[in-house]
C-alpha cells in the first residue's frame, strides 16, 4: 500500500472533540471527564494495540481483520507524528489552531476564514 502522509507536508490537529460554549458552561464537570477518559483511552490504545484491535472487533465483528490492522497502523502514526512519547495528546494551542484553520481554508476544506480565539478549552496543568 502506498501512502502518503500528510503530516510531511503540512500540520494539522488530526483529532478533536467538538462541544458548544453552552455544555461547557453548563457542564464542565461532564466535558472534563469526557475529554480526560478519552485522551487516557486513545493513550491505552496506542499503548496495547493489539488489545485495542481485538476490543474493536468484540464490537464490530464484521469488520475486515486485514484493513483494520492497516487503518490502525495509519492513525497511530498520524496520532504521534509530532511527538512519538505521544504525551502531546490532548493538548493544542491558539498557534496550531490557527494554522490548522488556515491550512483547510488553503485546501478548499474550509470556505470561511474563522479565528479559533476563544473557540477551544485546554484543560488546566496540559
Amino acid at each position: 500500500m502506498n501512502q502518503i502522509i500528510a503530516s510531511q507536508f503540512f500540520k494539522l490537529y488530526s483529532l478533536s472533540i467538538i462541544t458548544n460554549q453552552e455544555m461547557v458552561a453548563k457542564k464542565r464537570t461532564i466535558v472534563d471527564a469526557f475529554v480526560e477518559v478519552t485522551t487516557k483511552s486513545i493513550k491505552y490504545a496506542l499503548e496495547h494495540p493489539e488489545e485495542a484491535k481485538q476490543a474493536f472487533l468484540k464490537t464490530a465483528p464484521e469488520a475486515d481483520l486485514a484493513y483494520e490492522n492497516l487503518k490502525s497502523d495509519v492513525f497511530s502514526k498520524l496520532l504521534v507524528a509530532d511527538d512519538p512519547s505521544g504525551q502531546s495528546i490532548g493538548k493544542s494551542d491558539e498557534a496550531g489552531w490557527k494554522n490548522s484553520l488556515k491550512v483547510l481554508r488553503d485546501l478548499g476544506i474550509v470556505k470561511t476564514e474563522i479565528d479559533p480565539t476563544g473557540k477551544f478549552i485546554q484543560k488546566a496543568g496540559q
